[in-house]
């Protein structure tokens, strides 16, 4: 910041746009005319027509009134006015007729008698008249640079470019006129012998030394230091504040024993500490650098900051002392740390760090979140922590960090106790000792896993997996043989259940035996007899006694409905949008804040003058000369002792003790006397070092020297002449004397807010409108991001809805929404009579404003579509673009480019800029035309009929015109400015479209298809497909081949997915969190893209026919998809609408749909305060809206209590018993195992494996896991402690001797878990040695299980990893690598 003040820009902005006269190095010198006004009238008559100026004075005196009179007489003005006092002067002048005021003080008593000392007062109008508008903001009478005449930027003549800004303005002629006639009267009252010299005052043209017209005055550094980066910490206090609220990390320090309000106590303790020690030392240096370059070093400053400096190490040691009281119970409850122990801890817990995670000096923003969890996860547990409390510990975690996770819980189980709340049943089973299952906030039951088990489990599983095609029929006939009354539990593709109650497990030996030798016979590849799951029990325990009936209606139904024709469907998809934003948009409350904001903006911005009144007594005099200082009166030396007096210095007014920075009076070492010729001295120098000089030539003549670019250098060197005069006329009197300051009419208040103020070009109207409408037009930007956010959007352009439609009837919906807020704006403007427009200005001011609406709108549109993450922040974007390139690059034209053409009508491909310079013109010609009106009250005869040939240039047409004060210009930019934006949306989504099945990176080197180390069955569906032709894929519903997660920056490997669908079937995609599953999803519905790869779908190509491919699918996304104001029943109808569900079938769609998913008493309320559960319910309805084919759900049961699972999973299974096809992603095993005909299992975006779940266990999983409940006997506590030791040793061997590297995974009192890790299961032999050894081990009960599908995932990996260490080094193995292209050229041939 403080370099951007220091390098001015917009200084160098001017500079580039127009040309500058190099004077650096010119040595000219000018004369000044002291006795006409000539230039200025001409300057200003080249802007109006021929101006005649009056001239103010106070008081309204004898004496006064004939001073005024001569400087009338000679400066040719029209007229004088006086004023009795100058308050009434200041309220009366008029800068238009007026030339400037005069203020006599230090009057006689006597009105008619001549003052000894000549005091007044020149008041010109605070901006000037020479130089153009635009530039008055930094070029007022009180800045202390004049700057640069240019020719072509300040219209002036060749003669008239070296003139002072004074002479420009009229200010040395009024002072110089004063004071002679003045002198002329004293002379008159007070003869002189001398005679009265001739003035000729010159200007010196050379370049000034040490920069003295610098915008940026260095004196101003070191205040700017200490409030702009003093307040720096503040904003670093707030962010800090809220990331450690947002963090919880003053909850997790109360857990240490520090309380919340001893907490806040240090907090505010050390910010405190932190500013005062920032302001000591911005104090310091701010005390330095005044004395250095003042040259001053005040006693009382360095008084004051010596006091400041105690106090403050006063506050710094009161600050010590209440830290170490607040710290010192916390410092005494660890004073038991030895220092070694205090070492070995943080050593533990760094290398743990270090190991897994990342370098113990990393910061921990470079992590991501599941590395944090970790670190959080040691901070928790060091320091002998107890009790460690989780939620959802593992949530948005990759399977490497959670294993980490659970790894060192697991390792620090026997010195802290863990309490987990999660919804992962896998995770509760893999680690926790107790269980206590809850659902809907009750305590179902609570225990062991074995005890839940045996607790609410009486069955075991058998589970058989035939071969395809094989009927189930004798299989179960034969299995009723020796288990009478069995039937299959579940049928999932080639995969059947079988549930047999526990008590008829001494048969299960006799009947697996039978059932191994006879699988041939029977078509059955695979056995497992299995305990019930834990996910089992938890759904028993969670549906047992809440769930409701659900009706399912019939297909024919439910799920079939003709759609609409095309034509109709475009109709009915345009009132589906209305009907959307009717609902949505209508009933938005911003819009009616935005009014009341524009409402109060417009009145505070054009009524700002008069709510605060200018003060008549305004501090912003610029004393001159020897004005009070005129004890320096004697210090001017004796002119003709000397060649010429020159001006070395001003009074020096230390930094710290300015008030306005203005100082331009003498003090004892202002004047030197030199000899020589000052013409001659200036010929020497390279750079103007004085501030002027006084010479006299001879008797008769004596001229002064002004340096131009030292701004009040001027009128203070003619207050030192004219006081020569004096001295000349009067060598033996010294009570005489004149004195002058300049004192500038206060600035009005719309000259600061506006820039210009000149009743010309006046922006008055144009500031009122542009700080409103950015704030009105950003509101539209709220509805379309929200959509976005949600995802609701990409809903509606899955079910059908073309990309015109949902533009256009935003446009339409968002432009007539518009026009009603415009209307609102031009009656406000109206009511406050800003610029008094008539009936036909606002009703232009309209029309102006509805073509900025049709360019604005549709460039907020493309806004949205880059700031889509946050509401607040989209809407915050689009006020400031609309602003910048409205307001703000309106300003900049006027204040730095009013005459550059190029840049205008650049700038008026802006809307914005367009409109401000449409509504600048129409007020710009009301102006001129109240103007005319004026002159025409004054001319005879004239009338408003014929204005135009009594007044000149008064002739108003009409406002449809390319010139000046017309607003074709403004209208046709607009209008180009709105085609331009369409085209950038309409080429912004295609092109989008088109780059997601595109990548930049060559992919013809690219390998794919399959690898050495892939899984075999993962090989062959890959080759398989990759070799399949077109017809073949046809054949299936939907077919993957060989889609890529994403393109490698590196490399030239792929990590692809291939798996067909046909009709009858389920997938699902099973793997951890953040494994690339919902990325996957998108995919298959085209929200995300690939450009590796290919889809069919019923045998179309997903890259070039993804509309009608969309129309079979039903997607239901995994955390979006819902307007938080629209109910499910308007979210429902508006599916519908856009499905092409005809119009009166909709009503009976949503009444099925509720009654299949139990949605009917909530239908009506809105989706913002519905639970989670009711909003996954409502999107899994909004994939059921159309006839689909395919369903693709994204976690559909994610986070739902069981008994909405179970009646999700009912609908999905009857939908594929109706022969649609389902894929689903899933981190729940019980979900696959449910729904799944086969699985793929995912991890890092790779396919693993591929095939049931039981199936893949068979495959993957080593051994199983015996869970064993010991009965404890005995009559003692003693007797029962040595009976359980003698029990579990006899268990140990028994254990052993069924796999002699079994090992012990878990145990509490009576209760064991064994890992048995036998390669091939005999089901017969387990359970038949179980059952005979039950009573000789004294077991009370047991439950075996397999492995978890993380555990099959985990165990994949492993075997992947081993093969790619075998293959080192690395073979060619292009060989394997296949793609065929057989279906590309076939689809190309039809």
């Amino acid at each position: 910041m403080l370099i951007l003040i220091l390098a001015n820009p917009i200084f160098y902005s001017k500079r580039a746009l127009y040309s500058r006269t190099d004077y650096e190095g010119d040595q000219t010198i000018v004369s000044h005319k002291l006795d006409d006004i000539n230039i200025l009238t001409s300057l200003v008559d080249s802007k109006r027509e021929q101006t005649k100026y009056k001239l103010a004075y106070s008081p309204d005196t004898p004496f006064v009134k004939r001073v005024v009179d001569v400087v009338t007489s000679v400066l040719e003005l029209n007229n004088s006015i006086g004023y009795n006092d100058p308050e009434t002067l200041q309220n009366q002048f008029d800068e238009r007729t007026m030339l400037a005021a005069v203020v006599f003080d230090r009057l006689d008593q006597d009105p008619d008698a001549i003052p000894k000392v000549l005091s007044v007062s020149i008041r010109f109008p605070s901006e000037f008249r020479t130089i153009s508008p635009f530039l008055t903001e930094d070029r007022l009478w009180l800045t202390r640079c004049s700057g640069v005449v240019n020719s072509k930027r300040d219209n002036a003549k060749d003669s008239d470019i070296n003139q002072d800004i004074y002479i420009r303005e009229g200010f040395l002629q009024l002072q110089h006129q004063v004071f002679l006639a003045w002198f002329h009267m004293l002379r008159s009252q007070d003869p002189s012998k001398a005679t009265e010299p001739q003035t000729e005052v010159f200007n010196v043209r050379l370049r000034v030394a040490n920069e003295r017209c610098s915008t940026m005055d260095f004196d101003a550094i070191p205040s700017f230091l200490f409030n702009f980066i003093y307040l720096l910490p503040f904003i670093n206090v707030i962010r800090s504040m809220a990331a450690q609220m947002k963090d919880n990390v003053m909850t997790h320090q109360w857990h240490y024993g520090y309380s919340f309000c001893k907490q806040y106590t240090c907090i505010m303790i050390v910010l405190m500490l932190r500013l005062l020690c920032l302001g000591l030392i911005i104090m310091f240096a701010t005390f330095i650098y005044w004395s250095v370059v003042d040259g001053i070093f005040s006693p009382i400053a360095l008084l004051s900051l010596i006091v400041f400096v105690i106090i403050i190490t006063l506050e710094l040691i009161l600050t010590a002392i209440i830290i170490a009281k607040i710290f010192k119970d916390v410092v005494n409850a660890q004073s038991d740390w030895d220092s070694d122990r205090y070492k070995s801890e943080c050593k533990k817990w760094l290398d743990l760090i270090e190991t897994h995670i990342a370098e113990r000096w990393q910061p921990i923003d470079t992590l991501t979140y599941g590395e944090k969890r970790v670190v959080a996860l040691c901070c928790a547990i060091a320091g002998d922590t107890k009790l460690i409390v989780f939620e959802e510990p593992t949530k948005d975690m990759t399977a490497r960090e959670a294993k980490i996770f659970w790894n060192i819980v697991s390792a620090e189980k026997e010195d802290h106790a863990f309490l987990v709340a999660t919804h992962s049943i896998d995770e509760t089973d893999a680690i926790a000792d107790r269980i206590g299952i809850l659902s809907m906030g009750v305590l179902e039951a609570s225990g062991t896993p074995f005890f839940l088990r045996s607790k609410f489990s009486s069955f075991v599983e058998l589970i058989i997996i035939k071969k395809p095609h094989v009927s189930d029929t004798p299989i179960t006939d034969f299995i009723a043989n020796y288990i009478p009354e069995t039937e299959p539990e579940n049928e999932i593709g080639d995969t059947l259940t079988y549930k047999i109650n526990a008590r008829h497990r001494p048969r299960l030996q006799k009947m697996l035996i039978h059932l191994e030798n006879e699988r041939k016979k029977l078509g059955i590849e695979n056995v497992q007899v299995v305990g019930s799951e834990m996910s089992d029990i938890y759904m028993k325990l969670a549906t047992s006694f809440r769930l409701q009936q659900q009706i399912i209606p019939d297909v024919t139904q439910t799920f079939k409905y003709s759609v609409v024709s095309k034509k109709k469907l475009k109709k009915q998809q345009v009132r589906a949008m209305f009907y959307k934003k009717m609902i949505h948009t209508a009933p938005n409350v911003w819009p009616v804040v935005m009014i009341f904001s524009c409402f109060f903006l417009i009145v505070v911005i054009t009524r700002l003058a008069i709510v605060l009144n200018v003060p008549n007594v305004r501090k912003n005099s610029i004393p001159i000369g020897f004005l009070g200082s005129e004890e320096f009166l004697k210090t001017i030396p004796n002119i003709n002792n000397c060649g010429y007096i020159e001006i070395k210095t001003v009074t020096n007014v230390p930094t710290y003790r300015k008030a306005n920075g203005l100082s331009r009076t003498f003090d004892a070492n202002s004047f030197s006397c030199e000899q020589g010729q000052y013409r001659h001295t200036l010929a020497k120098k390279v750079e103007l070092t004085s501030l002027g000089a006084v010479e006299q030539g001879g008797q008769q003549d004596i001229s002064g020297y002004i340096s131009q670019d030292t701004f009040h250098s001027a009128p203070m060197l003619l207050n030192l002449l004219h006081n020569i005069i004096i001295q000349l006329s009067y060598t033996n009197k010294t009570d005489y004397a004149t004195l002058v300051d300049s004192h500038p009419m206060p600035t009005p208040l719309t000259m600061k807010i506006n820039l210009l103020d000149n009743e010309i070009a006046h922006i008055n109207a144009p500031l009122a409108v542009g700080c409103i409408l950015p704030l009105v037009i950003s509101i539209f930007i709220i509805p379309i991001v929200e959509e976005h956010i949600c995802g609701l959007r990409v809903l509606q352009v899955i079910a059908g809805l073309r990309l015109q439609i949902y533009w256009g009837v935003n446009l339409l919906w968002d432009i007539f929404t518009y026009l009603i807020y415009s209307i609102i704006i031009v009656i406000i403007v109206a009511c406050t009579n800003v610029g008094d427009f008539g009936i036909i200005e606002n009703l232009m001011l309209l029309l102006l404003l509805f073509v900025y609406g049709l360019a604005a709108l549709p460039i907020t549109y493309v806004v949205s579509m880059y700031m889509n993450r946050s509401m607040v922040r989209a809407f915050l974007v689009s006020v400031l673009f609309q602003g910048l390139t409205g307001l703000v690059l309106y300003i900049v034209y006027w204040d730095v480019a009013n005459s550059n053409v190029i840049f205008f009508y650049g700038a008026c491909l802006s809307p914005g800029f367009s409109l401000l310079d449409g509504i600048s013109n129409i007020y710009i010609r009301c102006l001129e035309k109240r103007l005319c009106q004026t002159k025409c009250a004054a001319v005879k005869n004239c009338q408003p009929h014929n204005m135009h040939e009594m007044v000149p240039r008064c002739n108003f047409d009409t406002y449809f015109k390319w010139a000046d004060s017309g607003v074709l210009p403004a209208l046709t930019f607009m209008i180009l400015a709105s085609a331009i934006a369409l085209l950038l949306i309409f080429w912004i989504e295609l092109h989008r479209r088109e780059k997601k099945f595109h990548s930049s990176k060559n992919l013809n080197n690219m390998r794919t298809a399959t690898y050495h180390f892939d899984d075999s069955d993962v090989a062959d569906v890959k080759q398989k497909i990759a070799e399949a032709d077109m017809s073949k894929c046809k054949q299936s519903v939907f077919l993957v081949d060989q889609v890529e997660a994403k393109i490698p920056a590196k490399g030239n490997r792929l990590n692809t997915i291939s798996f067909a669908l046909n009709k009858y079937m389920s997938m699902g995609i099973f793997g951890p969190r953040r494994s690339g599953k919902s990325h996957l999803i998108r995919q298959l519905v085209g929200v995300d893209g690939f450009a590796f790869g290919e889809i069919y779908v019923r045998g179309l190509d997903f890259k070039y026919d993804i509309d009608t491919i969309l129309g079979y699918v039903g997607y239901c996304p995994q955390h979006y998809g819902l307007l938080n104001e629209l109910t499910p029943r308007e979210h429902i109808r508006l599916l519908c609408m856009i499905r092409g569900v005809p119009e009166d079938k909709i009503k009976e769609k949503i009444h099925d749909i509720c009654l299949m998913l139990n949605m009917t008493g909530w239908m009506h309320r809105k989706c913002g305060v519905l639970t989670p559960e009711k909003r996954r319910k409502v999107n899994v309805s909004l994939s059921l809206v159309a006839y689909n084919k395919i369903f693709i759900l994204d976690e559909p049961t994610c986070g739902m209590p069981s008994t909405t699972r179970r009646e999700i999973w009912n609908i999905l299974r009857y939908l594929r018993y109706c022969g649609k096809t389902i894929i689903f992603a899933s981190n729940d095993e019980l979900e696959c195992k449910v729904l799944a005909d086969f699985v793929v299992l995912f991890q890092d975006s790779e396919m693993l494996a591929i095939g049931s779940m039981q199936y893949l266990r068979y495959k993957y999983s080593h051994g199983f896991y015996l869970e064993v409940r010991l009965v404890r006997d005995g009559s003692t506590k003693e007797e029962s402690e040595a009976n359980l030791r003698k029990d579990v040793e006899n268990l140990a061997r028994f254990i052993h001797f069924l796999h002699d590297k079994a090992e012990v995974v878990g145990h509490m009192h009576n209760w064991f878990k064994y890992y048995i890790p036998v390669g091939h299961i005999v089901y017969s032999f387990l359970y038949g040695a179980l059952e005979k050894n039950k009573v000789r081990l004294n077991i009370y009960d047991y439950s075996i299980y397999g492995a978890n599908m993380n555990i099959v995932i985990a165990q994949v990996q492993e075997t992947r990893a081993e093969l790619k260490r075998k293959m080192e080094p690395k073979v060619d193995n292009d060989d394997r690598v296949k793609r065929s292209t057989n279906k590309f050229f076939s689809h190309l041939y039809h």
